[in-house]
């Protein structure tokens, strides 16, 4: 038996537990571009926004 010790939300005080959340920016990991040259779509995008 498992039991939460702290429960997190969101801004509004919505709880995510069990939920989660929609992301802003959706992009499918592109497995045969990383597998062929390493190269990881998602995290290059995620680094492109942080700019």
């Amino acid at each position: 038996m498992q039991v939460a010790l702290e429960i997190y939300g969101y801004i509004n005080d919505e709880v995510l537990e069990g939920k989660g959340y929609t992301p802003e920016v959706i992009l499918p990991l592109n497995v045969q571009q990383l597998v062929n040259t390493g190269k990881d779509n998602q995290l290059d995008k995620a680094i492109d926004l942080l700019k």
